[in-house]
């Protein structure tokens, strides 16, 4: 994969954090120790290349016997003109105060993060805005299956998946009754609603009514 960044190095705060995993059924595993990161160095490879192409972390040659030997090289880390400088926690502050769920519009909390995107390399906003194109997770699933064809009798691009040239949407490969039926379900939440914990919609959060509460 294409990718011009890679770390240098990262500074972590010195006091842990207490992280209480669970198991996909929801079973609590033990508590574990972690130290987030407080300063993250980027190296950004020069003219968009590939990480490691322009300033190489390692070469090899052969030796006499004909094996081939490796050299790492650790200089690219300090290349300073080269560094991207990236503050996790005043990313977590500017996600909290301004960004919103593309989908629901909906604040960014703890236990409801606004984090997951549908794009590798999708536009990037003013530090003073919010992210662009992030959603809650279940509203992530939700707007995924407003953009997927539902026909019955779908006309597709190739054999049942592709674009459908009825409803001008995307059906994915491999899509089986029981997937369809969730897709189903899904869309027929409205524009901008959530499912509650309970099951039932959520209404389309409203500057009146999102002041700083969780939806869904």
């Amino acid at each position: 994969m294409h990718d011009p960044l890679v770390v240098a190095f990262e500074i972590r705060r010195p006091w842990p954090r207490v992280s209480r995993p669970r198991t996909s059924d929801g079973r609590a595993l033990a508590p574990q120790l972690y130290w987030p990161r407080l300063v993250t160095v980027w190296h950004r490879e020069p003219g968009g290349r590939d990480s490691g192409e322009v300033c190489k972390h390692h070469t090899r040659h052969q030796d006499a016997t004909g094996d081939w030997q490796w050299k790492f090289h650790w200089a690219w880390r300090l290349h300073v003109h080269h560094w991207k400088v990236q503050i996790p926690p005043l990313q977590e502050l500017r996600r909290r105060i301004l960004t919103r769920c593309a989908w629901c519009n909906g604040p960014h909390r703890k236990s409801d993060p606004v984090n997951v995107s549908h794009s590798w390399d999708g536009p990037r906003g003013r530090w003073w805005r919010g992210e662009p194109g992030l959603y809650h997770h279940d509203c992530s699933g939700i707007a995924s299956a407003h953009n997927t064809c539902s026909c019955v009798d779908p006309v597709t691009e190739y054999e049942g998946s592709g674009r459908c040239a009825r409803c001008t949407r995307y059906r994915p490969y491999g899509m089986t009754t029981d997937r369809m039926a969730r897709v189903r379900e899904m869309q027929a939440i409205p524009s901008g609603g959530r499912r509650a914990a309970d099951g039932e919609q959520t209404p389309t959060p409203t500057p009146e009514t999102e002041g700083g509460t969780r939806h869904g």
